[in-house]
């Protein structure tokens, strides 16, 4: 028997089987300090855009189609970390949902009253590429539990209205990571996603 599996080298010398642990293969295997971060920032990125993929498929309009969830993995990689103690920790608010070309929400907010949730911001229609019939995009971020988004409306808001209640067919619970955004009326181009912050929506039906 000739050849290799795992670590062991397989050989014939002299007429007789050797069998050989490969000397190096613990250094091969071993991870430096470097190398185990970018392995956790590779776990924290894909945990917390794999359960959105679906999203990030309509909202990357500065990319070819099918290379959205590469394009928003490769800025996270290079935007959203902070290493504390050794350890790679994850900035939603650095993350981008979206990614285009249309002027970004001004002094975009959200907040829950009475149990609705509510988006502000200020019609800046008519400055850079800002238009006053620009669609609202929004997302609410639930980890792995997944996400709930203005894909479920048959319509949102204009950038003129300056605010907007989302009415869902499915009530919604828990904590939300919240991004905002601007998409043209006819859905050519977006907006950079901006984040605006976390909400707590009290359980009322299933999720």
């Amino acid at each position: 028997m000739k050849g290799r599996i795992n670590n062991l080298s397989f050989y014939i010398r002299s007429g007789e089987q050797i069998v050989r642990a490969s000397s190096n293969s613990y250094h091969h295997d071993r991870k430096s300090p470097k190398q185990l971060i970018h392995r956790q920032k590779i776990t924290l990125m894909t945990e917390f855009l794999s359960p959105v993929k679906d999203f990030l498929k309509t909202s990357f309009k500065s990319v070819e189609k099918g290379k959205a969830y590469s394009q928003a993995s490769s800025h996270l990689m290079k935007n959203a970390f902070t290493i504390v103690d050794g350890t790679p920790v994850l900035d939603p608010q650095k993350v981008l949902v979206c990614q285009g070309f249309l002027s970004p929400p001004e002094n975009a907010s959200v907040h829950v009253d009475g149990g609705n949730i509510v988006f502000t911001w200020t019609d800046n229609s008519g400055q850079a590429c800002a238009n006053a019939d620009d669609q609202l995009v929004f997302l609410l971020h639930k980890g792995n539990y997944g996400f709930r988004s203005s894909l479920e409306l048959s319509h949102t808001a204009s950038r003129k209205d300056e605010v907007f209640s989302p009415l869902f067919d499915r009530m919604i619970y828990g904590d939300f990571h919240v991004y905002m955004a601007f998409r043209t009326f006819d859905d050519t181009d977006i907006s950079n996603s901006m984040y605006v912050g976390m909400i707590s929506m009290e359980r009322k039906l299933d999720f």
